[in-house]
């Protein structure tokens, strides 16, 4: 695969690479090895490894790479609402998606927002990890979140890992 980092390593787990990179295609997969890599947000890289299916999760397990060139742009996000996020096809995809959180609780080594939008919701988890800044994020306020589509025990989850991420949509 080439393409740009999306979410780089040492941000969703630490002591080994997992990171995003999404290419020209508009989707995405995960870029996995026990081995520690830098990998960061905007890197193209070109990488070459053994694609795997772990639990639900497409990933591209010890690979190699050649970094091309740095400070890349992201790729646009693909737009959805809540409820549309939750779907398979997304997995490991750059997404936005702006809804209004319904509940927000500390889990696992994390914060899990549910974000809704009247109709449905999807969980936008925030590792500890990422040092993201979840202070500001209450009960009944409207936010604008771009991430990664991942599900986890087969329950859909948007991973978050930069404070740039979250907006608030009426400073935008």
């Amino acid at each position: 695969i080439e393409g740009v980092i999306t979410i780089g390593s040492g941000l969703l787990q630490t002591g080994l690479t997992k990171a995003y990179i999404q290419d020209g295609s508009g989707r995405g997969l995960q870029l996995f090895t026990f081995d520690e890599m830098t990998l960061n947000r905007g890197d193209m890289i070109k990488a070459v490894g053994v694609v795997e299916l772990y639990g639900t999760t497409l990933e591209l397990k010890d690979f190699s790479y050649q970094l091309l060139s740095t400070g890349n742009d992201l790729p646009a996000p693909v737009v959805l609402t809540p409820g549309e996020a939750n779907e398979t096809e997304f997995e490991g995809t750059w997404l936005k998606i702006t809804g209004t959180i319904t509940d927000s609780y500390s889990a696992g080594g994390g914060q899990n927002v549910l974000v809704g939008d009247g109709s449905d919701t999807t969980v936008v988890r925030i590792w500890e990890t990422t040092g993201v800044d979840v202070s500001g994020l209450t009960v009944g306020t409207e936010w604008s979140f771009m991430g990664v589509e991942s599900q986890y025990n087969n329950s859909f989850q948007m991973l978050v890992a930069y404070d740039a991420d979250i907006q608030d949509p009426s400073s935008v």
